[in-house]
């Protein structure tokens, strides 16, 4: 996904953010509009970054679903259990920090998640650690209904120096909520998230409701991208390969037609001669005559 993308897609979210944002306070739901009014701040201050902060002299390196791949299978799951940390915007340093903060402030923007590259990562922002500090037991692992740990679903970017690695912890894929609820009650030590996007924290909060389906959000976007540029390179292909085949085919073409026109000149040419044998054959018939005429009157 291009740095391009991501205000593009903050704005398609922002307006569809509208109609519920509405629904809400038709129905006096002033709480959960409160919500929606502000994940449409914190866009808004992500977005500024992204297309105006270099500009102000602020060095930023996209966002951090810029890298992070999950299958299409548990795409939605993931992109709701990441959603604190998928939009945070990457900064350069504490330099780049101070001048984001100075212009979020002064053009009035909502609030807004970023991390510096130069900052050391002292936890991780989701997830429990995944380096193993909190082994899971085997007999959690083995249990048919665990889909497996988040951490081999998902495909996190080296790039950035372990920026985004070291921020993504691990936690635990099963198939529905009262298996998580059940694996949590066993080993309360990781997170359960489920495929349709419910999660059961370690401190044993649950979170669910919203969509979780859909080719929307952030990773999607990545998927999609990705997918569309291996559709255009085979298309490219090809298409390349059609060329050769055009490109064949027209010199065979012209081939045969040289040959044509080679085969014309020599019908041309035999044309030509046959009207000249049957000239001289017509004038031997009639010199032929004359000399049968000569020896008649000599006999």
């Amino acid at each position: 996904m291009k740095r391009s993308d991501i205000p593009n897609i903050i704005t398609v979210l922002r307006i569809v953010l509208v109609v519920p944002i509405a629904w809400l306070l038709l129905n006096s739901q002033y709480g959960w509009a409160l919500v929606l009014f502000f994940v449409a701040g914190v866009s808004d201050g992500v977005r500024m970054l992204l297309t105006t902060g270099s500009a102000a002299g602020v060095k930023t390196h996209g966002v951090v679903a810029d890298y992070v791949q999950a299958g299409k299978e548990i795409e939605a799951a993931a992109e709701v259990y990441m959603q604190g940390i998928l939009p945070a915007v990457i900064l350069e340093d504490a330099g780049d920090a101070r001048q984001a903060v100075d212009m979020l402030r002064r053009e009035g923007a909502g609030r807004t998640t970023f991390l510096c590259r130069s900052q050391p990562a002292g936890g991780t922002a989701v997830g429990s650690a995944a380096n193993g500090s909190s082994p899971v037991p085997v007999e959690i692992l083995d249990d048919p209904r665990v889909v497996g740990r988040l951490k081999h679903q998902i495909r996190l970017n080296t790039a950035m120096n372990g920026v985004v690695q070291d921020r993504i912890g691990d936690a635990i894929l099963v198939d529905v909520l009262e298996t998580a609820l059940e694996l949590h009650r066993r080993h309360p030590r990781v997170d359960y998230l489920t495929a349709d996007g419910e999660v059961v924290y370690a401190s044993g909060m649950v979170a669910a409701g919203g969509s979780s389906r859909g080719d929307r959000g952030l990773l999607a976007h990545n998927r999609q991208v990705v997918e569309t540029t291996v559709e255009l390179e085979s298309a490219r292909a090809a298409l390349g390969e059609a060329d050769a085949v055009v490109s064949a085919a027209r010199a065979e073409l012209a081939t045969l037609e040289s040959r044509v026109s080679r085969t014309r000149e020599e019908l041309e040419q035999a044309g030509r001669r046959r009207v000249e044998l049957d000239m001289k054959v017509e004038r031997s018939r009639d010199e032929l005559d004359r000399a049968e005429r000569r020896a008649a009157v000599l006999d």
